[in-house]
C-alpha cells in the first residue's frame, strides 16, 4: 500500500470530525471541505526533500495530501466563512491538477451546523486562488455558474482581485477568473482597500506574500486572538520562517511577514487556525529552541442534532 492509499483509508474508516473552538462569546468551527493531493516539492519551494520529508510524508510520486480546511464564525448573530474550498464547479483538468477525486463536504458541513448556503452573511477569501474560492460557486438548473452564497457579503482585496482577472502566465491556472465574475454580476463583492474590521472583533489585515491581495482574518474576544492567516502558514510543517511554497509570488515578503507574525503569535499566546493540515486545525505556539511547537486546541465536534453525551461517545470513538 502506498503512503497516500494509506491516508485515504484511514479517512474512509473514521467518521469525519469537525473541531470546535469556544472564544469567549464567539464560537469557530473548522471542518475538511476536501483534501488535495500536491506535490511536495511546490509546498516547501528550495526546501531539500531530504528535509521536507520528515515532516509531511509522500508517496512514490512525491505528493502530500492537503486537507481544506474552512473557519465558520458565529459571532454577532451572523454567519461567517473564512475561504471556501475547492467545491463541486471543477473541470476535468483542475481535479486532475488538485489530486481532488472527492465530492465538497461543504453542504454536508454545513447541515451538521444547523445551516445552509443561504444563512452565511459573509465570505472572507483570504485570497483568490481555487482552493480557497472554488467553493463559493454552484450551478444552476441550465448548468452555469452562479454564486453558491446569494445572501453574503463576499470581502475581496482590490489588488488581489485586479490580479485574478488578469493573471500573468505563471499563475493563471490558480485563479478561476471566468467563475469569478458570477459574484460581481449578482452584486456581492465588497472589496477592500486597507485593514478593516468587519464586525467587532474581527478584523482583515494584509499581508501580501503568497499573493499581492493576500489577507489574513484576526478574531478577537476578551484576551483570546485566533488568526486565519492561511497560505502563509498553511501547515505545521510551514512553522520555520523559510519554509515557503514555491507558489508564493513574492516569498521575500512572505519571509519577512512570517518572522514578525510568529514571534506575535508566540509572545501574545495567540490561536492559530491552520488551512491546509491534517492534523492540526487550531493550535497555540511554542518556541523550543529555533523550532516552533504546535499545541492542539479546540474540541472534536460531530453533529449539532445529538445530545452532549452522543457527541461524546462519537467523538470518543472517532478519535480513539
Amino acid at each position: 500500500m502506498s503512503t497516500i492509499s494509506g491516508f485515504l483509508r484511514v479517512n474512509a474508516e473514521k467518521p469525519h470530525l469537525m473541531t470546535k473552538l469556544a472564544l469567549g462569546d464567539l464560537e469557530l468551527f473548522s471542518f475538511v471541505e476536501n483534501r488535495s493531493y500536491i506535490d511536495g516539492g511546490s509546498i516547501y519551494g528550495v526546501i531539500p526533500k531530504k528535509l521536507w520529508s520528515k515532516l509531511t510524508p509522500c508517496d512514490e510520486n512525491n505528493l502530500v495530501p492537503l486537507d481544506m480546511n474552512i473557519i465558520l464564525i458565529k459571532a454577532h448573530g451572523k454567519c461567517i466563512m473564512v475561504d471556501c474550498g475547492l467545491g463541486d464547479v471543477l473541470t476535468d483538468r483542475e481535479r486532475k491538477l488538485y489530486g481532488c477525486t472527492a465530492p465538497s463536504r461543504l453542504d454536508e458541513s454545513l447541515t451538521r451546523l444547523g445551516l445552509s448556503s443561504d444563512r452565511i452573511d459573509i465570505v472572507i477569501p483570504t485570497h483568490l486562488h481555487l482552493d480557497h474560492v472554488g467553493g463559493t460557486f454552484a450551478l444552476d438548473d441550465n448548468g452555469d455558474v452562479t454564486p453558491k452564497f446569494p445572501n453574503a457579503r463576499h470581502l475581496i482585496r482590490k489588488q488581489e482581485w485586479d490580479v485574478a482577472m488578469n493573471p500573468d502566465d505563471r499563475s493563471r491556472a490558480a485563479y478561476p477568473s471566468d467563475n469569478l465574475r458570477c459574484l460581481q454580476d449578482a452584486g456581492l463583492i465588497e472589496f477592500v482597500d486597507s485593514d478593516t474590521e468587519v464586525l467587532g472583533g474581527i478584523k482583515l489585515v494584509l499581508t501580501g506574500g503568497h499573493t499581492a491581495g493576500h489577507q489574513a482574518t484576526v478574531i478577537t474576544s476578551g484576551d483570546q486572538n485566533v488568526v486565519c492567516c492561511a497560505d502563509m502558514i498553511p501547515t505545521t510543517g510551514h512553522l520555520r520562517p523559510e519554509y515557503i511554497a514555491s507558489s508564493d509570488l513574492f516569498p521575500l515578503d512572505t519571509l519577512a511577514y512570517k518572522k514578525k507574525l510568529l514571534d506575535k503569535i508566540v509572545d501574545r499566546n495567540w490561536i492559530v487556525a491552520f488551512d491546509h493540515d491534517l492534523e492540526y486545525k487550531f493550535a497555540k505556539l511554542k518556541r523550543d529552541g529555533r523550532n516552533v511547537i504546535p499545541e492542539k486546541v479546540g474540541e472534536p465536534f460531530l453533529a449539532v442534532l445529538k445530545t452532549c453525551e452522543e457527541n461524546r461517545t462519537d467523538s470518543h470513538n472517532a478519535t480513539g
